[in-house]
Protein backbone atom coordinates (compact mmCIF):
# COMPACT_ATOMS: atom_id res chain seq x y z
CA UNK A 1 0.00 0.00 0.00
CA UNK A 2 2.90 2.35 0.65
CA UNK A 3 3.87 2.08 -3.02
CA UNK A 4 0.60 3.65 -4.19
CA UNK A 5 0.87 7.18 -5.60
CA UNK A 6 -0.47 9.92 -3.32
CA UNK A 7 -3.32 10.55 -5.77
CA UNK A 8 -4.60 6.99 -5.33
CA UNK A 9 -4.15 7.19 -1.58
CA UNK A 10 -6.29 10.32 -1.53
CA UNK A 11 -8.90 8.53 -3.62
CA UNK A 12 -9.04 5.68 -1.11
CA UNK A 13 -9.21 8.14 1.77
CA UNK A 14 -12.15 9.98 0.18
CA UNK A 15 -14.32 6.88 0.68
CA UNK A 16 -13.53 6.82 4.40
CA UNK A 17 -13.90 10.53 5.16
CA UNK A 18 -17.32 10.87 6.83
CA UNK A 19 -19.34 13.95 7.80
CA UNK A 20 -19.50 14.61 11.56
CA UNK A 21 -22.42 13.25 13.62
CA UNK A 22 -23.36 16.83 14.53
CA UNK A 23 -24.60 17.22 10.94
CA UNK A 24 -26.50 13.94 10.81
CA UNK A 25 -28.28 14.53 14.14
CA UNK A 26 -28.99 18.26 14.00
CA UNK A 27 -32.75 17.75 13.58
CA UNK A 28 -33.01 15.21 16.41
CA UNK A 29 -33.86 16.23 19.96
CA UNK A 30 -30.64 17.83 21.25
CA UNK A 31 -28.35 15.20 22.77
CA UNK A 32 -24.63 15.94 23.28
CA UNK A 33 -23.71 12.27 23.05
CA UNK A 34 -25.45 11.73 19.69
CA UNK A 35 -24.05 14.99 18.31
CA UNK A 36 -20.43 14.19 19.18
CA UNK A 37 -20.03 10.38 19.18
CA UNK A 38 -18.08 9.46 16.07
CA UNK A 39 -18.02 5.67 15.85
CA UNK A 40 -16.50 5.34 12.39
CA UNK A 41 -12.74 5.38 13.04
CA UNK A 42 -11.65 3.97 9.69
CA UNK A 43 -9.47 6.96 8.89
CA UNK A 44 -7.67 6.78 12.21
CA UNK A 45 -7.07 3.06 11.73
CA UNK A 46 -5.69 3.66 8.24
CA UNK A 47 -3.36 6.36 9.55
CA UNK A 48 -1.65 3.68 11.66
CA UNK A 49 -0.70 1.59 8.63
CA UNK A 50 2.54 3.46 7.99
CA UNK A 51 4.19 6.88 8.39
CA UNK A 52 3.42 7.72 4.75
CA UNK A 53 -0.29 7.09 5.19
CA UNK A 54 -0.27 9.03 8.45
CA UNK A 55 1.39 12.01 6.76
CA UNK A 56 -1.49 12.26 4.29
CA UNK A 57 -4.31 11.43 6.69
CA UNK A 58 -3.23 13.41 9.75
CA UNK A 59 -4.73 16.78 8.65
CA UNK A 60 -8.07 15.04 8.01
CA UNK A 61 -8.16 13.68 11.56
CA UNK A 62 -8.57 17.26 12.80
CA UNK A 63 -11.29 18.33 10.38
CA UNK A 64 -13.92 17.94 13.11
CA UNK A 65 -13.15 19.07 16.66
CA UNK A 66 -15.20 18.77 19.85
CA UNK A 67 -14.51 20.84 22.97
CA UNK A 68 -16.29 19.80 26.17
CA UNK A 69 -16.84 22.39 28.89
CA UNK A 70 -18.11 21.60 32.39
CA UNK A 71 -20.25 24.28 33.97
CA UNK A 72 -19.45 25.28 37.54
CA UNK A 73 -22.16 27.76 38.46
CA UNK A 74 -23.71 28.26 41.89
CA UNK A 75 -24.39 31.01 44.39
CA UNK A 76 -20.65 31.37 44.99
CA UNK A 77 -19.31 30.82 41.45
CA UNK A 78 -20.52 32.46 38.25
CA UNK A 79 -19.65 30.44 35.14
CA UNK A 80 -18.45 32.45 32.16
CA UNK A 81 -16.89 30.86 29.04
CA UNK A 82 -13.81 33.10 29.07
CA UNK A 83 -12.90 31.73 32.52
CA UNK A 84 -13.77 28.10 31.77
CA UNK A 85 -11.38 25.67 33.45
CA UNK A 86 -10.82 23.92 30.12
CA UNK A 87 -9.68 27.06 28.26
CA UNK A 88 -5.93 26.74 29.04
CA UNK A 89 -5.94 23.17 27.69
CA UNK A 90 -7.85 24.29 24.60
CA UNK A 91 -5.32 27.07 24.03
CA UNK A 92 -2.43 24.62 24.38
CA UNK A 93 -4.07 22.15 22.00
CA UNK A 94 -4.80 24.76 19.34
CA UNK A 95 -1.26 26.14 19.57
CA UNK A 96 -0.10 22.98 17.79
CA UNK A 97 -2.07 23.83 14.63
CA UNK A 98 0.04 25.18 11.81
CA UNK A 99 -2.76 25.81 9.30
CA UNK A 100 -5.94 27.74 10.09
CA UNK A 101 -8.17 25.93 7.61
CA UNK A 102 -7.49 22.32 8.62
CA UNK A 103 -10.53 22.44 10.91
CA UNK A 104 -13.85 22.39 9.06
CA UNK A 105 -16.21 21.98 11.99
CA UNK A 106 -16.11 22.78 15.70
CA UNK A 107 -18.64 21.59 18.28
CA UNK A 108 -18.60 23.17 21.74
CA UNK A 109 -20.57 21.20 24.36
CA UNK A 110 -21.30 22.72 27.75
CA UNK A 111 -22.42 20.22 30.39
CA UNK A 112 -24.17 21.16 33.61
CA UNK A 113 -26.68 23.74 34.78
CA UNK A 114 -26.71 27.50 35.25
CA UNK A 115 -27.63 28.45 38.82
CA UNK A 116 -28.87 32.02 38.49
CA UNK A 117 -28.88 35.23 36.49
CA UNK A 118 -25.63 36.55 35.03
CA UNK A 119 -24.11 39.49 36.87
CA UNK A 120 -21.28 40.13 34.41
CA UNK A 121 -21.71 41.93 31.07
CA UNK A 122 -23.18 39.36 28.66
CA UNK A 123 -21.42 40.95 25.68
CA UNK A 124 -17.97 40.22 27.11
CA UNK A 125 -18.24 36.88 28.96
CA UNK A 126 -17.19 34.81 25.94
CA UNK A 127 -14.86 37.27 24.17
CA UNK A 128 -11.62 35.65 25.35
CA UNK A 129 -12.93 32.15 24.67
CA UNK A 130 -13.63 32.86 20.99
CA UNK A 131 -10.42 34.87 20.65
CA UNK A 132 -8.50 31.72 21.60
CA UNK A 133 -10.45 29.71 19.01
CA UNK A 134 -10.23 32.10 16.08
CA UNK A 135 -6.61 32.97 16.71
CA UNK A 136 -5.63 29.47 15.58
CA UNK A 137 -8.45 27.98 13.49
CA UNK A 138 -11.13 29.14 11.07
CA UNK A 139 -13.93 26.53 11.13
CA UNK A 140 -16.57 26.82 8.43
CA UNK A 141 -19.14 25.45 10.88
CA UNK A 142 -19.55 26.04 14.61
CA UNK A 143 -22.14 24.29 16.76
CA UNK A 144 -22.86 25.04 20.39
CA UNK A 145 -24.67 22.34 22.37
CA UNK A 146 -25.56 23.68 25.79
CA UNK A 147 -28.31 24.49 28.28
CA UNK A 148 -30.10 27.60 26.96
CA UNK A 149 -28.60 29.98 29.54
CA UNK A 150 -25.09 28.63 28.91
CA UNK A 151 -25.62 28.84 25.15
CA UNK A 152 -26.56 32.49 25.54
CA UNK A 153 -23.32 33.15 27.44
CA UNK A 154 -21.24 31.34 24.82
CA UNK A 155 -22.89 33.36 22.05
CA UNK A 156 -22.75 36.65 23.97
CA UNK A 157 -26.52 37.05 23.87
CA UNK A 158 -29.32 37.81 26.29
CA UNK A 159 -32.31 35.59 26.98
CA UNK A 160 -35.30 34.95 29.22
CA UNK A 161 -34.90 31.91 31.44
CA UNK A 162 -37.37 32.38 34.30
CA UNK A 163 -39.72 29.75 32.83
CA UNK A 164 -37.03 27.26 31.77
CA UNK A 165 -38.26 24.79 34.39
CA UNK A 166 -41.60 24.50 32.56
CA UNK A 167 -40.01 23.26 29.33
CA UNK A 168 -37.42 20.81 30.67
CA UNK A 169 -35.19 21.48 27.66
CA UNK A 170 -31.77 20.41 28.91
CA UNK A 171 -29.92 21.38 25.73
CA UNK A 172 -30.39 23.67 22.77
CA UNK A 173 -28.24 23.62 19.63
CA UNK A 174 -26.95 26.66 17.75
CA UNK A 175 -25.26 26.21 14.39
CA UNK A 176 -23.32 28.94 12.60
CA UNK A 177 -21.73 28.60 9.18
CA UNK A 178 -19.49 30.86 7.22
CA UNK A 179 -18.57 30.55 3.57
CA UNK A 180 -15.05 29.02 3.49
CA UNK A 181 -14.20 31.21 0.50
CA UNK A 182 -15.03 34.33 2.51
CA UNK A 183 -13.50 33.22 5.81
CA UNK A 184 -11.30 35.79 7.47
CA UNK A 185 -7.61 35.30 6.90
CA UNK A 186 -6.84 37.01 10.21
CA UNK A 187 -8.70 37.04 13.54
CA UNK A 188 -11.32 39.79 13.93
CA UNK A 189 -11.36 42.36 16.69
CA UNK A 190 -11.49 40.71 20.09
CA UNK A 191 -14.23 43.06 21.31
CA UNK A 192 -16.93 41.36 19.24
CA UNK A 193 -19.24 38.61 20.49
CA UNK A 194 -19.57 35.41 18.49
CA UNK A 195 -22.56 36.53 16.40
CA UNK A 196 -20.63 39.55 15.12
CA UNK A 197 -17.14 38.06 14.85
CA UNK A 198 -17.79 36.66 11.39
CA UNK A 199 -20.31 37.25 8.63
CA UNK A 200 -22.43 34.12 8.79
CA UNK A 201 -24.22 32.58 5.82
CA UNK A 202 -26.32 30.15 7.90
CA UNK A 203 -27.86 30.15 11.36
CA UNK A 204 -29.56 27.02 12.67
CA UNK A 205 -31.34 26.62 16.00
CA UNK A 206 -32.86 23.51 17.58
CA UNK A 207 -34.66 24.01 20.89
CA UNK A 208 -36.07 20.51 21.13
CA UNK A 209 -39.54 19.68 22.45
CA UNK A 210 -41.93 21.95 24.36
CA UNK A 211 -44.08 18.98 25.33
CA UNK A 212 -43.47 19.39 29.06
CA UNK A 213 -45.08 22.84 29.10
CA UNK A 214 -48.40 21.40 27.89
CA UNK A 215 -48.79 19.67 31.25
CA UNK A 216 -49.29 23.06 32.90
CA UNK A 217 -52.44 25.12 33.29
CA UNK A 218 -52.47 28.01 30.79
CA UNK A 219 -49.34 26.63 29.12
CA UNK A 220 -49.48 29.33 26.46
CA UNK A 221 -48.31 31.96 28.96
CA UNK A 222 -44.96 30.31 29.65
CA UNK A 223 -41.98 31.75 27.78
CA UNK A 224 -39.58 29.33 26.14
CA UNK A 225 -35.86 29.74 26.97
CA UNK A 226 -35.11 29.89 23.23
CA UNK A 227 -32.53 32.63 22.57
CA UNK A 228 -32.78 32.67 18.77
CA UNK A 229 -34.54 36.02 18.60
CA UNK A 230 -31.78 37.58 20.71
CA UNK A 231 -29.13 36.02 18.47
CA UNK A 232 -30.76 37.47 15.35
CA UNK A 233 -30.55 40.93 16.89
CA UNK A 234 -26.76 40.58 17.09
CA UNK A 235 -26.08 38.51 13.97
CA UNK A 236 -23.80 39.71 11.20
CA UNK A 237 -24.73 38.19 7.82
CA UNK A 238 -22.56 37.53 4.77
CA UNK A 239 -23.86 39.84 2.05
CA UNK A 240 -21.79 38.04 -0.62
CA UNK A 241 -23.23 34.55 -0.10
CA UNK A 242 -26.57 32.78 -0.10
CA UNK A 243 -28.02 32.91 3.41
CA UNK A 244 -30.30 30.54 5.31
CA UNK A 245 -32.02 30.11 8.66
CA UNK A 246 -33.22 26.80 10.12
CA UNK A 247 -35.54 26.68 13.13
CA UNK A 248 -36.45 23.40 14.83
CA UNK A 249 -38.90 23.37 17.73
CA UNK A 250 -41.17 20.41 18.41
CA UNK A 251 -44.69 21.59 19.28
CA UNK A 252 -43.71 25.13 20.33
CA UNK A 253 -46.58 27.25 21.61
CA UNK A 254 -47.88 29.85 19.20
CA UNK A 255 -47.06 32.64 21.68
CA UNK A 256 -43.39 31.66 21.64
CA UNK A 257 -43.33 31.41 17.85
CA UNK A 258 -44.91 34.87 17.75
CA UNK A 259 -42.00 36.27 19.78
CA UNK A 260 -39.54 34.69 17.36
CA UNK A 261 -41.46 35.62 14.19
CA UNK A 262 -41.23 39.32 14.98
CA UNK A 263 -37.50 39.05 14.35
CA UNK A 264 -37.80 37.59 10.85
CA UNK A 265 -37.57 41.15 9.54
CA UNK A 266 -33.91 41.12 10.64
CA UNK A 267 -33.03 38.46 8.06
CA UNK A 268 -31.33 39.31 4.77
CA UNK A 269 -33.78 40.27 2.02
CA UNK A 270 -33.43 36.97 0.17
CA UNK A 271 -32.93 34.17 2.65
CA UNK A 272 -33.93 30.51 2.75
CA UNK A 273 -35.93 29.68 5.88
CA UNK A 274 -36.50 26.08 6.96
CA UNK A 275 -38.99 25.20 9.69
CA UNK A 276 -39.68 21.99 11.57
CA UNK A 277 -42.37 22.35 14.23
CA UNK A 278 -43.70 18.79 14.41
CA UNK A 279 -41.85 15.61 15.43
CA UNK A 280 -40.32 13.33 12.85
CA UNK A 281 -43.09 11.28 11.17
CA UNK A 282 -41.47 8.16 12.64
CA UNK A 283 -41.34 9.61 16.17
CA UNK A 284 -43.16 7.80 18.98
CA UNK A 285 -43.23 10.81 21.30
CA UNK A 286 -47.05 11.06 21.19
CA UNK A 287 -47.34 7.47 22.40
CA UNK A 288 -44.88 7.71 25.30
CA UNK A 289 -46.80 8.17 28.58
CA UNK A 290 -43.68 9.37 30.43
CA UNK A 291 -43.32 12.19 27.89
CA UNK A 292 -46.98 13.05 27.37
CA UNK A 293 -48.05 12.88 31.04
CA UNK A 294 -51.16 15.11 31.21
CA UNK A 295 -50.60 16.81 27.85
CA UNK A 296 -53.58 16.57 25.50
CA UNK A 297 -52.75 15.63 21.88
CA UNK A 298 -55.46 17.99 20.65
CA UNK A 299 -53.67 20.95 22.28
CA UNK A 300 -50.43 20.05 20.50
CA UNK A 301 -52.00 20.03 17.04
CA UNK A 302 -54.05 23.17 17.70
CA UNK A 303 -50.88 25.03 18.66
CA UNK A 304 -49.06 23.69 15.59
CA UNK A 305 -51.93 25.00 13.46
CA UNK A 306 -51.67 28.41 15.11
CA UNK A 307 -47.90 28.61 14.73
CA UNK A 308 -48.10 28.21 10.96
CA UNK A 309 -50.83 30.86 10.82
CA UNK A 310 -48.52 33.18 12.73
CA UNK A 311 -45.53 32.47 10.48
CA UNK A 312 -47.52 32.85 7.27
CA UNK A 313 -48.93 36.15 8.52
CA UNK A 314 -45.50 37.57 9.29
CA UNK A 315 -44.03 36.42 5.98
CA UNK A 316 -46.84 38.09 4.07
CA UNK A 317 -46.59 41.25 6.18
CA UNK A 318 -42.81 41.53 5.89
CA UNK A 319 -43.01 41.31 2.11
CA UNK A 320 -43.81 45.02 2.35
CA UNK A 321 -40.41 45.45 4.00
CA UNK A 322 -38.68 43.67 1.08
CA UNK A 323 -38.16 40.42 2.97
CA UNK A 324 -38.42 37.79 0.23
CA UNK A 325 -37.35 34.46 1.72
CA UNK A 326 -37.72 31.03 0.26
CA UNK A 327 -39.71 29.02 2.79
CA UNK A 328 -39.38 25.31 3.40
CA UNK A 329 -41.25 23.19 5.93
CA UNK A 330 -40.01 19.75 6.89
CA UNK A 331 -43.49 19.12 8.29
CA UNK A 332 -44.76 18.43 4.77
CA UNK A 333 -43.39 14.94 5.40
CA UNK A 334 -46.54 14.35 7.47
CA UNK A 335 -49.19 13.32 4.93
CA UNK A 336 -51.91 14.47 7.33
CA UNK A 337 -50.48 18.02 7.38
CA UNK A 338 -50.08 18.65 3.64
CA UNK A 339 -53.62 19.88 3.02
CA UNK A 340 -53.57 22.12 6.09
CA UNK A 341 -50.19 23.66 5.29
CA UNK A 342 -51.28 24.37 1.73
CA UNK A 343 -54.55 26.10 2.58
CA UNK A 344 -55.06 29.87 2.45
CA UNK A 345 -54.72 30.37 6.20
CA UNK A 346 -51.32 28.73 6.46
CA UNK A 347 -48.37 28.58 4.04
CA UNK A 348 -50.80 28.43 1.14
CA UNK A 349 -51.44 32.14 1.78
CA UNK A 350 -48.05 32.84 0.22
CA UNK A 351 -49.29 32.02 -3.28
CA UNK A 352 -51.39 35.21 -3.33
CA UNK A 353 -48.47 37.37 -2.23
CA UNK A 354 -45.62 36.60 -4.61
CA UNK A 355 -44.60 33.01 -3.84
CA UNK A 356 -44.97 29.79 -5.80
CA UNK A 357 -44.66 26.24 -4.51
CA UNK A 358 -41.81 24.67 -6.48
CA UNK A 359 -41.72 21.17 -5.01
CA UNK A 360 -43.40 19.17 -2.28
CA UNK A 361 -42.18 21.37 0.57
CA UNK A 362 -40.75 24.70 -0.60
CA UNK A 363 -42.25 28.10 -1.44
CA UNK A 364 -40.08 30.37 -3.58
CA UNK A 365 -40.61 34.06 -4.52
CA UNK A 366 -41.71 34.54 -8.13
CA UNK A 367 -38.48 36.32 -9.07
CA UNK A 368 -36.48 33.27 -7.94
CA UNK A 369 -38.81 30.64 -9.37
CA UNK A 370 -36.96 30.38 -12.67
CA UNK A 371 -33.65 29.86 -10.93
CA UNK A 372 -32.28 26.89 -9.07
CA UNK A 373 -33.48 27.10 -5.44
CA UNK A 374 -30.73 28.14 -3.07
CA UNK A 375 -29.06 25.18 -1.38
CA UNK A 376 -29.73 25.03 2.34
CA UNK A 377 -30.31 22.65 5.20
CA UNK A 378 -32.99 20.10 4.32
Amino acid sequence: MDALPDELKLHVISYLDRAPPSDAHFFDEPDPHALTSFRDRSLKALSLVSPRWRRIIRPLLFHYLVFNLHILDDEHNEWVPSLAAELPRIRSFLAKFDRRHHVKSLVVCAHGEIYGSLRADIASVSTDFWSVVFHRIEPASIKIVAPPAALARLAGSGGYFQHSWAFEQRYHVLELRQNPDHACAEPCATTENLMARRRWCHIGYNEGSSLSAYNLYEYQHYISPCVLRHLLERASWDSNAATSLTYVAIFPTSENVLRFARHLALLPTQCCITFQLAPEPTSTILHEPQRMKRAQPADLWVELDRTYRVLAGFLVHNRRHKLRPSVKSRDYRWDALIETLDDDEHLGALKDHGWAKTDSSEWVPFDLEKHQPTEHVA
